[in-house]
């Protein structure tokens, strides 16, 4: 699938140019978009969403260990707010 029209307005999925399945980008009814990034072994690693003009907005960056389980979880906000978990622990960073 390609696209998808609602009420909302139209949706853009991206693939990227291999044979692979993975989302690269969701285009969104207001111009936004989220992008989607992996490793070498197609898991997910980075998700972010940018504005029309191409300003991040928020992202989320995956920690993984060896066997593709998520071992942590960063938050980024455009107002340079991050937030990271990490086997139950949280904190928080400003800057």
């Amino acid at each position: 699938m390609t696209g998808l029209s609602s009420p909302a307005g139209g949706f853009a999925y991206n693939y990227a140019a291999s044979a692979s399945a993975l989302i690269q980008s969701l285009g969104l009814p207001n111009a936004a978009v989220i992008t989607y990034d992996y490793d070498s072994l197609a898991r997910l690693t980075n998700t972010s969403l940018a504005d029309y003009w191409g300003h991040v907005l928020d992202g989320y960056g995956y920690g993984l260990d060896p066997l593709g389980q998520r071992t942590n979880l960063s938050r980024y906000r455009r107002d340079g707010l991050s937030i990271s978990r990490s086997n139950s622990c949280a904190s928080l960073k400003s800057g």
